[in-house]
């Protein structure tokens, strides 16, 4: 069922196992989750029917660095949360990019032995499978790099470049799907257009004892539960810690808020190419179904043994042609798209995007953009704090400090010169461009803000995303990535999410 935080009863006091803070992708899986193992479930949501630019008042705060369009820009409330947002055109509407993180960015790499994930990702493998099929694919197993493509990947020699898959996933599944069938859940309350105010302390100090809401119609009430789940998002996971007086975490933690991360994208290269993977069109590495009947698309990336070799970040490559204009493969996409049932569900009538690209190029398509996908690490300047101002609610707003720093960029450029290096050994050719998209700081990602430790002077939580010296208080979502790694943060925060319903299912 749902209530409506703008016309409940004043003092609303309600109860359940769990109470989960936001309804975004990673609370609605949690709900999902726990909702079929019999627990009862209070999904607390900020956003709800209230006009939209109220609820972006509520997400403005004080930016330093290259942080401001990470405030308001990347964050949306209401059932959904940030699904709204996504931003990948394909078919004539707004989609996500999947995809897993690599075995290497689980370890340190870094001379800081604290930067390192407390598992091995193929400790998360099983979890990963189950995510994929949460954000909607026709099967659990993760692509493969086999696929549908009228043309297939390029092989490279072993120790170098790699394949690896991207798939596809519109927002619907999270802004409508889920939250319908949590209403109609007999176990699960959706209590939008409250906001969180307050986390209060049990009388003995080391567990939640309820949490205070507000709504911006000037109702209040409080939610008590046994278990409390903060998946609120990057940004405002670590707000509610920090605001949270009982508890003082920002003593108890050095690194809450610290180790913000985002996923910068390069557009300063352009690859020239005659391969015949690559021409007249991208085949692999343009959107396509695979076998298994899920839309798709190739990548390139860095093997382990040369990121290790040149102690290099881990990165991605996007092959984006550059031979026709925009607006013309917009034209060749929908047109496959509407022979296709919704997404994600695609057939092979996405070949004929290559076939009807070959008739209709002017000329031959040997040039690409390319997009490198670049991770961060977390240096903890890069942080989150509490501003001196308060919102409406009477709430401290965000203050965030994030930057690109020096030590950033000189690892952006030897990786272009790795990844230049590496083309050019295969036999393509790439130049700097001079137009079009150069470096964008800003992939709307939020990272490592609660971050994931064992130890409670290294982390947040602890590798059961517990919040460290508070029995009944945990944390879900890419704020506990304790690295960022290059890929998009969504299926991965999903499968931590399904490891932790799994370990709150054993424990309850």
């Amino acid at each position: 069922m749902e209530i409506d935080a703008l016309a409940a009863v004043e003092g609303l006091s309600l109860s359940a196992d769990v109470c989960i803070v936001g309804a975004g992708p990673i609370g609605l899986s949690l709900a999902e989750a726990l909702g079929e193992g019999g627990r009862e479930i209070i999904l607390i949501e900020s956003g709800g029917r209230n006009p939209r630019h109220e609820l972006v008042e509520l997400n403005t705060g004080e930016g330093a660095g290259d942080a401001d369009p990470l405030l308001t820009e990347s964050r949306c409330r209401g059932p959904g949360g940030t699904a709204a947002l996504w931003n990948t055109a394909l078919y004539g509407a707004m989609s996500a990019k999947f995809t897993a993180l690599d075995p290497i960015d689980f370890e340190s790499r870094s001379r800081d032995s604290r930067h390192a994930w407390p598992f091995a990702k193929a400790a998360l493998e099983p979890w990963y499978a189950q995510a994929a099929a949460v954000v909607g694919n026709v099967s659990a197993d993760p692509p493969g790099i086999f696929s549908g493509a009228d043309r297939g990947p390029i092989e490279f020699p072993s120790g170098g470049l790699v394949n690896g898959t991207y798939w596809f996933g519109r927002p619907a599944v999270f802004t409508d799907t889920m939250p319908a069938r949590l209403r109609s859940a007999s176990k699960v309350v959706l209590l939008s257009g409250a906001t969180v105010t307050r986390l209060s302390a049990a009388r003995d100090r080391d567990r939640v004892g309820e949490i205070g809401w507000r709504s911006l119609s000037g109702r209040s009430g409080i939610v008590r539960a046994s278990t409390c789940v903060l998946a609120a998002g990057g940004i405002e996971n670590a707000r509610l810690l920090l605001a949270a007086a009982d508890f003082d975490f920002a003593t108890r933690s050095h690194w809450l808020g610290r180790g913000f991360m985002e996923h910068p994208v390069d557009g300063t290269l352009q690859l020239t190419t005659e391969m015949p993977e690559l021409c007249p069109a991208p085949g692999y590495y343009g959107p396509h179904a695979d076998d298994r009947g899920r839309c798709v698309m190739g990548r390139l990336g860095l093997a382990e043994d040369l990121l290790r070799m040149e102690d290099l970040p881990n990165a991605s490559l996007r092959l984006i042609p550059d031979f026709e204009p925009e607006s013309r493969a917009i034209r060749w996409l929908n047109a496959a798209g509407r022979k296709l049932q919704p997404m994600p569900v695609v057939h092979r009538p996405l070949a004929a995007i290559g076939t009807r690209a070959r008739r209709s190029a002017t000329r031959r398509p040997r040039t690409y953009r390319l997009l490198v996908d670049l991770e961060q690490a977390p240096h903890p300047e890069n942080r989150i704090m509490l501003s001196d101002g308060v919102d409406r609610l009477g709430q401290p707003r965000v203050k965030l400090r994030w930057e690109w720093g020096q030590e950033d960029e000189r690892q952006r450029q030897r990786s272009l010169a790795v990844v230049t290096r590496e083309l050019e050994r295969n036999g393509m050719r790439v130049a700097r461009r001079t137009t079009g998209p150069g470096f964008n700081t800003c992939s709307h990602h939020h990272v490592g803000a609660t971050r994931m430790h064992p130890d409670p002077d290294d982390g947040v939580v602890d590798e059961n995303l517990r919040v460290h010296g508070i029995e009944n208080l945990f944390v879900a979502g890419s704020s506990v990535f304790p690295t960022a790694g290059w890929a998009n943060p969504t299926l991965t925060a999903i499968a931590l999410t399904l490891r932790l319903a799994g370990h709150l299912g054993r424990a309850g």
